[in-house]
């Protein structure tokens, strides 16, 4: 837990971030700040040819801000039985119990 609260406080004062910096500020994977870095969602600097990249503290907070889930309304479901919903509205059977 302290490690978590010292990414947070150097992410403060950093002006970047490594991804797994970033990683553990945000609490995701490295897969994760790469795969949002690849997408467009979170900006990212290039270092030179070795392909390493920093990101701003301010940047993943965009990120996050802009990333917000809302699920879709679901449609209904049709019934998995839908010769119950008949059988539900047809009339008790006349029989043996039931004159």
């Amino acid at each position: 837990m302290k490690q978590g609260c010292d990414v947070q406080n150097a992410a403060t004062q950093a002006i970047t971030l490594t991804v797994a910096q970033a990683a553990t500020y945000v609490g995701v994977s490295t897969k994760t700040i790469y795969r949002a870095v690849e997408d467009g969602r979170l900006k990212a600097a290039a270092l030179g040819r070795s392909g390493g990249i920093r990101i701003r503290p301010e940047w993943i907070d965009e990120w996050i801000d802009g990333d917000i889930y809302l699920p879709k309304e679901q449609p209904a479901r049709p019934s998995r039985r839908p010769y119950a919903q008949a059988a539900a509205r047809q009339q008790p059977r006349r029989g043996f119990l039931h004159p």
